[in-house]
């Protein structure tokens, strides 16, 4: 009896720690950033006032020789900060969501590249991906980085509105890759 409530134990932490777990990831598309969405807080003494914790992910699964991967931008709401609710203000919001816009953008030309990808082998597929992804992750952070420098964090409006309209542009222009789905035959370099 023991052994049989310990296991019923067992299962409900681990639900519950997966549902938990979902439920502070936000994939791009599925809903807007909100103020709610910044959990964790930033310290006092931080120059920024907010601070969104980004992330490509990929997985992907070979069966025969067809590649099926799944991309996504992914928002961590546990470790996105705020100093304090008092200066969230919808400017800063927008400058936020913008910063989940180019993580989707980078996932797009992750995507982009994969579909027409040749792979060495089916045995590097694995390092080959960790590659890429890594790739498109330093692409993004590097964008955002100038992001940051030519909107001074939102600051300078007149570059905010500039990189609002440079993002859409973008995230119109590779609307093909929008899917965060792929199912690809593959195909090795000779």
């Amino acid at each position: 009896m023991k052994l049989y409530k310990k296991t019923i134990i067992f299962c409900f932490l681990l639900v519950s720690c997966m549902v938990f777990s979902q439920e502070s990831i936000i994939v791009w598309g599925t809903k807007p950033l909100a103020w709610k969405h910044f959990q964790a807080k930033l310290s006092k003494h931080s120059k920024f006032d907010a601070n969104s914790h980004l992330k490509i992910k990929s997985t992907y699964s070979v069966y025969q020789d067809l590649l099926k991967c799944r991309i996504v931008a992914e928002f961590n709401t546990k470790k996105s900060k705020i100093k304090t609710k008092g200066i969230a203000s919808k400017l800063l919001l927008k400058h936020e969501q913008l910063h989940f816009d180019i993580a989707e953008y980078q996932a797009r030309l992750f995507r982009k590249e994969l579909a027409s990808y040749q792979f060495k082998s089916k045995k590097t597929i694995g390092c080959e991906m960790r590659k890429l992804r890594k790739k498109y992750y330093k692409l993004s952070k590097k964008m955002q980085s100038e992001y940051d420098a030519e909107t001074n964090h939102s600051i300078n409006e007149v570059e905010q509105k500039k990189w609002n309209r440079k993002v859409k542009f973008k995230l119109e222009r590779s609307i093909d890759f929008s899917s965060p789905n792929i199912s690809l035959d593959l195909v090795y370099s000779k």
